[in-house]
């Protein structure tokens, strides 16, 4: 999440509560584009590099044992 301001809660309660009200004022787009971000992120690519990538029509699955 990208805040503006520092806000201080007396209570780790009226924190989530905050965030709760926050994230419901949000629009699922917002939220999607939120996660897709972060997953960039975790995976250190950007939107540049994906779209630069060579297409390929094949899925490859991963068994972890």
């Amino acid at each position: 999440m990208r805040y503006k301001k520092i806000s201080i809660y007396k209570s780790f309660a009226e924190q989530a509560s905050a965030e709760a009200s926050h994230i419901a004022r949000q629009s699922p787009a917002e939220r999607i584009r939120e996660t897709v971000d972060l997953i960039l992120r975790v995976y250190n690519t950007s939107r540049e590099q994906l779209n630069n990538r060579e297409k390929s029509n094949r899925i490859n699955i991963i068994q972890y044992k």
